[in-house]
C-alpha cells in the first residue's frame, strides 16, 4: 500500500471511548471490532451535560463549513445558521478490535489504528456524524496532551512532511489547525488514508481516546478541499477493492462483547429478519428521513430529515418536536440548567418508536430513561429522558421543523447497516440473546389474543376428548 495523508494540529473538544486489541475474525473481507462499554450515565456531571450539547454543535458547525467548502452550496440543514467559513494556508487479513467506551462525558464507541512503522498505536471515537480523522501531535506540549498518545512523525520511517498548514476557524471562536503528513495508516489490518490533529484541550479526563475517525461521507471532510485526503473508509475501499462497502453498528449493553463495529458486511449472527432501508437524501452527513415519531402510541412528530450520528450519545431535536414529545409523556419537565434537557419519571418507562423507510422501531426503555447525576439533586424517581433539544445550534431554516441527530439511545435497540455503495441505511431487529427483545415486548399484546385464542382452543379439544 502507498503511504496516506493525514493532518497534524489542533482540535477543539469531543465526546469520550477507548479500544482494546486486535483478534481474528472468520470473515473473508470483513472487520469485526468487539464493543464494551464500562461506563454509563452515573458518571456525567453536570458540566458534562451542557458540554455535550456544545459538542454537538461544533461537529455540525465544522461539517456544515467544510460541505459549503467542498460543493460550493450550502447545506440544506445550515439555512440559518451562522458560522464561520473553513479557511486553509499553505504555512489483509481481516481482524477484530476490542472496543470500550470508558468516558466519563458520554458512552461513545472507538478502537485502535496504527499509523506509521514502526505502527504507533491510538485510540479512536468511531463517528458516522463526521467524516476526518484527528489524532495528538507531538506538537502538543502543554499538560492536557500528556495523557495521550501523541503521534511522532520522527519515529515513523514512512512518514513525510510536514505538508502545508491547515486552519479551521468557526463560531464560537474554536480553531482547528496544524499540518499535514503522508503515511502509513491500519485499520484493523488495512491501509486507509486520514488525517490527525492535537487539541490543547484534548485532556484525558476529559477526552479518554487519543482521537476521532469520522465515517461520514467526504463532501463533509474538512481536509477533502485541500484535493489530498479522504475520510478513512472511503480510502480502505478504494484501496481494498474486493471489500463490501458497507459497515454496521450494534451498540447494546455494558457486557463485554456485546456490542461491536463490523467492517465490509453485516453479522448475521447479531439481527433477525430483514433490513428496513432508508436513502442518503443528502450526501455528506448519513441524512435520512425520518417518518415520525410516537409516544405510547400516539404521534409526536412528523417527517424532518434525520442524521444517523454513533458518535451521539443522545438524540437531539429542536425544539418544537422535542417538546411535543415530551407532552404525551406524564410528569415531564424541562430542565432549568443545563438547559436542552427533560426530566422524566424514571417508571414507567415511555414506549417511544421512531419510524424509518415505513417501519417502526421502539427506543429500548433502559436507554431512554437516563438515571441523572447527583449534583442535579432530582427528586428521588426523575430521570432525564433521551431525547434533548439544543437551542445552541440553528436546526434549519427559519420556522421550519430543523432536524434530529439520531444516537446511541436509539441504536442501542437496532442493527444498523451504513451502505456507503448504495448511499443508504439499514435497520434490523437485534436477536435478543444478550438484551432484552423490544420488538417481543411491542407485540406483546397482539400475540397475547392469540395465545388466548389458541388456549381455548387445546381446551376445547382437550374437553371433547375426555367427554366424548
Amino acid at each position: 500500500m502507498q503511504p496516506l495523508l493525514f493532518l497534524v494540529g489542533s482540535l477543539g473538544l469531543v465526546p469520550s471511548t477507548l479500544a482494546s486489541p486486535v483478534t481474528v475474525s472468520s470473515g473473508p473481507l470483513d472487520i469485526r471490532i468487539p464493543l464494551l462499554r464500562h461506563r454509563g450515565y452515573e458518571a456525567w456531571s453536570v458540566g458534562a451535560l451542557g458540554e455535550y450539547l456544545e459538542y454537538a454543535t461544533s461537529k455540525y458547525e465544522r461539517g456544515f463549513a467544510a460541505y459549503k467548502e467542498n460543493t460550493g452550496e450550502e447545506h440544506p440543514l445550515a439555512s440559518g445558521y451562522h458560522y464561520t467559513d473553513i479557511s486553509t494556508s499553505t504555512k489483509r487479513s481481516p481482524g477484530a478490535v476490542e472496543l470500550v467506551d470508558q468516558g466519563s462525558r458520554a458512552m461513545m464507541w472507538g478502537g485502535n489504528i496504527t499509523v506509521g512503522n514502526p505502527p504507533q498505536t491510538f485510540t479512536v471515537n468511531f463517528d458516522t456524524g463526521s467524516a476526518d480523522l484527528f489524532l495528538p501531535s507531538s506538537a502538543c506540549n502543554t499538560e492536557p496532551c500528556r495523557g495521550h498518545r501523541l503521534y511522532q512523525p520522527d519515529d515513523s520511517s514512512t512518514a513525510k512532511g510536514p505538508g502545508p498548514s491547515f486552519s479551521l476557524e468557526y463560531g464560537g471562536g474554536s480553531v482547528v489547525e496544524g499540518n499535514l503528513y503522508t503515511d502509513i495508516v491500519q485499520f484493523a489490518g488495512y491501509e486507509a488514508s486520514a488525517a490527525s490533529a492535537y487539541s490543547e484541550e484534548l485532556g484525558k479526563a476529559q477526552f479518554p481516546p487519543d482521537g476521532l475517525l469520522g465515517m461520514a461521507f467526504p463532501n463533509i471532510s474538512s481536509f477533502k478541499m485541500l484535493k489530498t485526503a479522504s475520510p478513512v473508509f472511503h480510502s480502505l475501499i478504494a484501496q481494498e477493492h474486493a471489500l463490501d462497502p458497507v459497515f454496521a453498528f450494534k451498540i447494546a449493553s455494558a457486557e463485554e462483547g456485546s456490542s461491536e463495529l463490523y467492517v465490509g458486511g453485516v453479522n448475521q449472527e447479531l439481527y433477525q429478519g430483514d433490513f428496513t432501508y432508508t436513502p442518503v437524501t443528502v450526501v455528506g452527513f448519513w441524512q435520512v428521513a425520518l417518518d415520525g415519531a410516537t409516544v405510547n402510541g400516539k404521534s409526536v412528530v412528523g417527517n424532518i430529515p434525520a442524521v444517523i450520528d454513533t458518535g451521539s450519545t443522545l438524540i437531539i431535536g429542536d425544539s418544537k418536536n422535542v417538546k411535543s414529545l415530551y407532552s404525551r409523556i406524564p410528569g415531564s419537565k424541562p430542565l432549568r440548567s443545563p438547559r436542552g434537557y427533560w426530566t422524566v419519571p424514571c417508571e414507567p418507562a415511555p414506549n417511544v418508536t421512531l419510524s424509518f423507510g415505513g417501519k417502526a422501531f421502539p427506543i429500548l426503555p433502559e436507554a431512554f430513561v437516563i438515571p441523572p447525576p447527583p449534583q442535579l439533586e432530582l427528586d428521588e424517581g426523575t430521570c432525564l429522558g433521551g431525547v434533548t433539544e439544543n437551542s445552541n445550534i440553528k436546526l434549519g431554516r427559519p420556522g421550519s421543523d430543523g432536524f434530529w441527530i439520531v444516537g446511541d439511545v436509539f441504536l442501542r435497540g437496532v442493527y444498523t447497516v451504513f451502505d456507503v455503495g448504495k448511499e443508504r441505511v439499514g435497520f434490523a431487529e437485534l436477536v435478543s440473546d444478550d438484551q432484552d427483545d423490544i420488538y417481543e415486548k411491542a407485540s406483546y399484546k397482539k400475540n397475547l389474543l392469540g395465545w388466548f385464542y389458541g388456549s381455548v382452543v387445546e381446551l376445547l379439544r382437550y374437553s371433547y376428548t375426555m367427554f366424548s
